[in-house]
């Protein structure tokens, strides 16, 4: 006969449960509000190490009637986080003051059932309890779960989601996006901010490699349970969540609507942001056409867009080439400057970024034939053109080594 719970119902909660049983406090009122995860009978003087923590223990004591010999079991229940014990006065009638002393000293609460009143009566009490317990936990889920998915038809970000998640289920959560952004929610760890940028770096660089069949990921002593954020066609970003707990239908129910809240979010944040890039491009593309169009308003570009130092221009014969340095570049590009531009213009790929490239990533270029690329001097850009010059710059690098290639 027994029965668990979460750690919402204590002590003082049974006990006015069955209060009106006739059901007596006698001691150790100080510690009625510790929790409560079971209740079990035990008749017999027991030390099992089966005893889990956090429980309430019926007895009557009848293999127990020497003083020093209850308060021996007691002190070691005690030590085992036994919470409370009831004692049925079937056969102690009177308790005596020396383990009435103990029970006050140690807030070890000790409470009398009538003879009248049997086990049966108190467990299903405790039962209605827990159904109770249960259903305002599922209500509150469903509450966190609703307030998820309107924050996306509010327009709040990610880390509103990945906060509501960490408050609920209680566990450390990361979310890392396409782009490398870290949203985070520290509960009960020692873990600090950069312990967790570090777990979403490693774990986005070994993404590839990860067990679909088993998506955790170890971080000293900590374990992580992955979940990649995906639609039909795109990866969003990776959801991590503390494995301190084994996780109950509630939690499930918390992390799937997350999932999808996050989901929602990233894709929303994805039509906005090629918005703004499609935008972007028409911008620029009308600086570089010749002549100018009037239309063209350097202020009307993203705010990277203005800062940007460098602007390189790729070039190929082959077009299926080309698209092949695109999509590598894209690959490579978006993990060193998510907010920089890329795209392919009159069979030219074009890349306005604010860092260099590195070398390794441009000499899987240039180790291909029939491949050119120019490169700008560095500056910020502050006017259409400054852009120009830019692309001027670069498609001058591109002749040189179209000439060199003559040469050879």
């Amino acid at each position: 006969m027994k029965a668990e719970v979460s750690k919402i119902i204590t002590v003082r909660h049974l006990l006015k449960k069955i209060e009106r049983y006739g059901v007596k406090l006698i001691s150790g009122e100080a510690g009625i509000d510790n929790p409560v995860d079971y209740i079990n009978i035990q008749e017999f003087a027991l030390k099992s190490e089966r005893i889990k923590e956090n429980g309430i223990l019926l007895t009557t004591f009848k293999s127990l009637l020497e003083s020093n010999d209850i308060i021996s079991h007691l002190r070691w229940l005690k030590k085992q986080k036994i919470n409370a014990i009831g004692i049925h006065t079937v056969f102690v009638k009177h308790v005596p003051q020396r383990i009435i002393d103990f029970s006050n000293e140690n807030d070890f609460p000790i409470f009398l059932i009538p003879e009248e009143v049997s086990y049966q009566e108190i467990m299903q009490d405790y039962n209605e309890l827990l159904m109770m317990d249960a259903n305002n936990e599922r209500l509150k889920a469903e509450q966190v779960n609703i307030n998820m998915l309107e924050a996306v038809a509010l327009d709040k970000d990610a880390q509103f989601i990945v906060s509501a998640m960490g408050k609920q289920l209680k566990l450390p959560v990361l979310y890392v996006s396409k782009s490398f952004a870290v949203e985070c929610f520290k509960y009960n760890t020692d873990l600090g901010t950069s312990h967790l940028q570090q777990i979403a770096g490693e774990v986005m660089e070994q993404l590839e490699t990860l067990n679909e069949d088993v998506l955790r990921y170890q971080f000293g002593n900590h374990t992580f349970k992955l979940f990649p954020i995906v639609d039909s066609k795109n990866f969003h970003g990776i959801l991590l969540i503390g494995l301190e707990k084994e996780f109950n239908v509630t939690d499930w129910s918390i992390i799937n609507y997350g999932k999808t809240a996050l989901l929602l979010e990233a894709v929303k944040k994805r039509s906005v942001e090629k918005y703004v890039k499609n935008r972007d491009m028409k911008i620029i593309e009308s600086m570089l056409k010749t002549p100018r169009q009037e239309k063209a308003n350097f202020e009307d570009l993203s705010s990277y867009l203005k800062d940007a130092n460098y602007l390189y221009l790729i070039e190929s014969d082959d077009l299926m080439t080309l698209n092949n340095i695109f999509d590598e570049f894209h690959i490579n590009i978006t993990k060193l400057e998510p907010a920089s531009l890329l795209w392919i213009y009159e069979n030219q790929v074009i890349c306005l970024i604010d860092a260099k490239i590195p070398t390794n990533i441009l000499n899987k270029i240039f180790n291909q034939r029939d491949i050119y690329c120019g490169v700008s001097e560095k500056s910020k850009n502050n006017s259409i053109n400054s852009i120009q010059e830019k692309y001027e710059q670069a498609r001058i690098g591109i002749e040189i080594g179209r000439q060199k290639k003559k040469f050879n």
